[in-house]
């Protein structure tokens, strides 16, 4: 904005909430504001007079509507009929095309609550901490276990757990075991953590990838270790891991342990593309 003749002449046709006009740096220096125009007035003067500003000219500020919508922030681009932009001090910001009203909001809706009115599409990473947060670890590497019955961590498959929270589990197991040794899951977490889940599989006593099925509940620990069938070394079998993880006040790490039921000189294999999956309820 210039200062001096009418030729500069400023027609302002919409001021929303408390705005302010000034000259712009002259060498350097800003004057004085030309005009100062506070929320619903004109320095006294009512919509739809002319003003006169601080260095005398009449009609450098032409005034014709001014008003308070209690919006902090609205932005338009050339003959747009509705805010593209829109903030207000309520909370609220809203998105339109410009040609009509605004499609898109998002606003405080309570105490620490964020409501969208649309969709919403990502292009990247969504990341969440809270209830609703999923996790998820899977294998991208076979990892093999001979002659040993002693339960140790999977490599891969093992979840960060919040404090005073809950989780549904939910994993896939794909595993090879001779049949004489078979195969041995546990589920720790911890210090005071509770699961009540299941490892729903071949039981002990399959002798083929068909057969009875395992399934027993159990608890978390390497006490409550749950014994799935082997069908021969090097084919595959699945076992289905479900449960409910609730955790006290100690965060910490839920953790997928396996080994054979019995030590066998043949390999037991837990295979890559198994999967655990956290989803936070609580």
């Amino acid at each position: 904005m210039s200062s001096g003749a009418d030729s500069d002449a400023l027609d302002v046709r919409t001021i929303r909430h408390a705005s302010r006009i000034a000259h712009e740096p002259v060498d350097g220096v800003t004057p004085a504001p030309a005009l100062t125009i506070y929320q619903g007035s004109t320095t006294g003067a009512a919509p739809g007079t002319r003003v006169v500003v601080a260095d005398g000219t009449a009609a450098a500020v032409d005034i014709r509507h001014v008003e308070c919508t209690c919006c902090a922030l609205a932005a338009r681009c050339g003959t747009d009929q509705y805010d593209r932009l829109a903030a207000t001090v309520g909370g609220q910001i809203s998105w339109g095309s410009g040609a009509a009203a605004a499609d898109v909001q998002i606003a405080r809706s309570g105490i620490s609550a964020l409501t969208l009115t649309g969709s919403l599409t990502v292009t990247g990473a969504l990341a969440a901490a809270g209830v609703g947060a999923v996790t998820c670890a899977y294998k991208t590497a076979d990892e093999t276990v001979t002659n040993s019955a002693a339960l140790q961590d999977d490599d891969a498959l093992a979840l960060a757990v919040a404090a005073s929270s809950t989780y549904v589990l939910d994993g896939l197991v794909i595993y090879s075991a001779a049949t004489a040794a078979d195969a041995q899951f546990a589920v720790t977490g911890p210090s005071g953590a509770s699961c009540a889940w299941s490892a729903h599989g071949l039981s002990s006593s399959a002798a083929s990838t068909s057969g009875s099925i395992l399934s027993a509940a159990s608890t978390i620990g390497d006490a409550g270790a749950l014994t799935v069938g082997g069908v021969a070394a090097g084919t595959k079998v699945t076992a289905h891991v479900r449960g409910l993880v609730t955790v006290a006040a100690t965060a910490g790490t839920l953790t997928l342990r396996w080994a054979q039921a019995s030590a066998d000189a043949s390999d037991i294999v837990v295979y890559a593309g198994s999967y655990l999956v956290l989803r936070r309820v609580a």
